[in-house]
C-alpha cells in the first residue's frame, strides 16, 4: 500500500514483503492506516451540498497552510485559484475520516500528517464524490464556492 509517506525500516533490514525485497524498506507495502473514525456506508439518496462559508481551516482562507506552501499540504494559491477558475469541484475535509497513524505488522507505528485524509469515494449522479465518515457526501468547499463566484463576477464585468 502506498501512502506517500517516508516510512522507517520496521524490520531492521529483513525484507517483510515483495516491495521491500525487490527494492528497499522505502517500498514496503505492509504499512496499514489507523483511522480516527470508522467509515460508515453511504447514506442512500443523500446528495452533496455546498457549505455557505469557508470552514475554520479552509485551504482558501488567507494564511492557510496550503496557500502558505507549508510542507505536506497539497496545492498552493495559484493551484487553488486554477481549481476555482476551471470549476473543478473542491471538497471540504470536515467530517472525513483520516489516518492518524500507520502501523506495520512488526508493531512499529508512525504518525500521519495532519492533512492526510482518506475518504471513501463513490459515484453520485455520475461524479466521483468523497464521503464523510458518517456516510453522507462531503460538502463542496465554501471557500471554493466563494472564490468561484468572485471569479465569475470578474468575467461578467468584462
Amino acid at each position: 500500500m502506498s501512502h506517500g509517506h517516508d516510512f522507517p525500516d520496521a524490520t531492521n533490514g529483513i525484507p517483510c514483503c515483495e516491495g521491500y525485497a525487490a527494492y528497499d524498506h522505502s517500498r514496503c507495502t505492509c504499512w496499514e492506516p489507523v483511522y480516527d473514525q470508522e467509515q460508515q456506508p453511504y447514506v442512500e439518496d443523500s446528495k452533496p451540498v455546498a457549505r455557505k462559508s469557508p470552514c475554520h481551516d479552509c485551504a482558501y482562507r488567507k494564511g492557510s497552510p496550503e496557500r502558505s506552501g507549508e510542507k505536506g499540504y497539497r496545492g498552493d494559491e495559484d493551484e487553488l485559484n486554477h481549481i476555482a477558475a476551471t470549476g473543478q469541484e473542491f471538497w471540504c475535509h470536515q467530517g472525513m475520516r483520516r489516518p492518524i497513524a500507520y502501523r506495520h505488522p512488526s508493531g512499529m507505528q508512525v504518525p500521519s500528517h495532519p492533512a492526510a485524509y482518506a475518504p471513501e469515494i463513490i459515484v453520485i449522479e455520475g461524479k466521483p464524490t468523497p464521503l464523510k465518515a458518517d456516510g453522507t457526501p462531503a460538502c463542496i468547499c465554501g471557500g471554493w464556492s466563494g472564490k468561484r463566484k468572485a471569479l465569475l463576477a470578474e468575467v461578467d464585468k468584462v
